[in-house]
């Protein structure tokens, strides 16, 4: 069952969902039970609450997927910054200029999100 079965279920139950979930899933939850709110008052048939919740499915795969990717782009943002703070710790410490430059290429190649940048002009560079 994947997890927007497990959100329908939920929903349908009127069982809370973990606070620790995500935006999307939290948002679809709502969605959903408005959905079998207003079906069990009888303000949308069983055939609208059916197509209602299969856009619903198909919208919520879509919005998770991109989410992820944002997630993902987020995180590798992160990493690169810490990264680059780091180095910039190193470079201020460091009194070897082939250290330093090797550092400064690493945080150029980071802000540039190019890996080969780096290992391009380590190779024209003799230690």
């Amino acid at each position: 069952m994947d997890n927007f079965e497990m959100l329908s279920i939920k929903a349908y139950k009127e069982e809370k969902i973990d606070e620790n979930n995500n935006i999307i899933d939290k948002y679809y939850y709502l969605k959903l039970k408005d959905l079998y709110l207003n079906y069990r008052c009888g303000k949308i048939t069983q055939g609208k609450a059916e197509i209602r919740k299969k856009k619903l499915k198909n919208n919520y795969n879509y919005e998770l997927e991109y989410y992820k990717k944002y997630i993902a782009i987020c995180k590798e943002y992160n990493d690169n910054r810490i990264k680059i703070e780091y180095n910039l710790s190193q470079i201020e410490k460091s009194n070897d200029k082939n250290e330093i430059l090797k550092l400064s290429l690493e945080i150029i190649s980071k802000m540039i999100n190019d890996e080969e940048f780096l290992k391009r002009n380590l190779n024209k560079l003799t230690f």
